[in-house]
């Protein structure tokens, strides 16, 4: 009896501690997430879509149209109906020639592969992906750093190939190349603390079985294991 007594008083008092350690975790958790830097400027762009039988066209050719036709606004169900690839393409706005060290970033989902290409003097010129900011939902931001300083006139183009299924996003934005790589390390660095706390929370509930026998610490640890995957893979 006297046993039973001590016991439930342990187990009790590691229920406090668990406790304890999750509500600091939750209060540490929302404050690297207030920690967080800012980006100080970001641009929407509206971009207009080229869709049809256009995989064979060449960048300058959808530029010319885009001076002829009235091309619409992206609607990507609509672009992901019309085919594998489509176009887009628009004016970049004059507050991007403000932005010291320009970016393009594509907030997209991973199944849609995106060419980009700047037109300047009528020459379209390529630009490759400088990083890729992995996001949640099968979605990243892919960064294009854009030549400096950025021209009245400037139009970007990209060429976009849908393979296969994923995040039917697709979001287009000018920002400084600095501030977004920083933002991403941030971000990169707030999931891996999260991730840590929540392996060690989980295998102290696992060694806390270990000597107690009680189904709840296999319930804590199975919870903690699955909250570090879903913030690690998602």
């Amino acid at each position: 009896m006297v046993l039973a007594q001590m016991a439930q008083r342990i187990s009790g008092r590691f229920h406090q501690r668990f406790a304890l350690r999750l509500l600091v975790l939750v209060l540490a958790s929302g404050t690297a997430i207030s920690a967080v830097p800012e980006i100080a400027t970001e641009l929407a762009l509206e971009p207009s879509m080229l869709t049809g039988d256009v995989a064979e066209l060449a960048p300058t050719a959808v530029a010319a149209r885009s001076r002829t036709e009235q091309l619409p606004k992206l609607v990507l169900r609509a672009a992901r109906r019309s085919g594998t690839v489509f176009w887009l393409t628009s004016q970049l706005p004059a507050a991007a020639a403000k932005i010291a060290d320009p970016a393009l970033l594509i907030e997209k989902g991973r199944h849609l592969a995106v060419d980009l290409y700047l037109l300047r003097d009528g020459a379209a010129k390529a630009i490759l992906p400088a990083t890729a900011l992995p996001g949640f939902f099968g979605m990243h931001t892919a960064v294009y750093a854009l030549p400096d300083p950025l021209r009245a006139g400037d139009q970007m183009i990209a060429r976009v190939t849908a393979t296969g299924r994923g995040a039917e996003d697709l979001q287009l934005r000018v920002a400084g190349l600095a501030d977004t790589l920083a933002l991403g390390a941030t971000h990169a660095r707030t999931i891996t603390l999260a991730f840590g706390a929540l392996a060690a929370m989980s295998l102290g509930a696992l060694v806390i079985w270990l000597v107690l026998k009680e189904r709840i610490f296999l319930l804590y640890c199975a919870l903690f294991t699955l909250q570090a995957l879903y913030i690690l893979f998602l």
